[in-house]
């Protein structure tokens, strides 16, 4: 990986920002307008907002760095970022698949071109320094239990997250149908989030074929 004016200089892409796809946890701060994220795995509890640096839980000076795996990742295609949020569902062993979104982001600053594991299968992907979310994807389903398969019209704030590094608590945002939205503690509107946050917000995943592939196959 080469640099050019202080920016990674990925294959075939001679811009400022790479572009790429994820999954992560979704959260709302009590204000209930500031976005906040996660990564999917349990045991990386650190929140990340829209615009965010990447901080090394091991300590490397600069990151990304070759020799360990911090920074920011994405795959290079959303049927991939999709691809392991099926896997998530079917296993249904993680606890807080019910919050988890795709996103669109673009990468920045100092950037590698590696691989990422999505399910069993090994894809190409990034691994950056700065990241910022454009696009937040949400699913078609009502996640408030996992045997609901009505349709998901409202998006609604449930519980508590705790952020310990900034001291705040988060609440999960999960779209949920017209019969659970009574068990959501707030219902917030999908537009003034986006105008608040500056992002995207999609009921749909980008492709209308993946859309229909995640119903099928959501386990019942």
């Amino acid at each position: 990986m080469s640099t050019a004016g202080g920016t990674a200089v990925v294959k075939e892409i001679q811009t400022d920002w790479d572009y790429g796809y994820k999954i992560s946890n979704v959260y709302v701060k009590d204000d209930l307008k500031t976005l906040m994220f996660s990564s999917t795995i349990p045991t990386l509890t650190d929140f990340y907002g829209v615009d965010s640096f990447a901080r090394c839980r091991n300590g490397c000076p600069v990151t990304p760095n070759e020799y360990c795996r911090c920074g920011f990742n994405a795959w290079h295609d959303d049927d991939i970022a999709l691809l392991y949020l099926v896997d998530k569902w079917r296993r249904r062993y993680e606890l807080r698949a019910d919050s988890m979104v795709m996103q669109r982001v673009g990468l920045c600053g100092r950037v590698f071109e590696g691989t990422m594991d999505a399910a069993e299968w090994t894809y190409w992907g990034y691994r950056a320094a700065q990241q910022r979310v454009l696009d937040v994807f949400f699913g078609p389903l009502c996640m408030y239990v996992w045997d609901c398969c009505r349709e998901a019209v409202y998006l609604g704030a449930f519980g508590n997250a705790h952020d310990p590094r900034r001291k705040e608590h988060l609440r999960k945002l999960k779209p949920v149908c017209d019969m659970h939205m009574s068990a959501a503690r707030d219902i917030l509107d999908p537009g003034r989030l986006s105008d608040y946050n500056h992002v995207g917000i999609d009921w749909h995943y980008p492709s209308e074929y993946r859309y229909g592939t995640f119903i099928q196959t959501r386990p019942s």
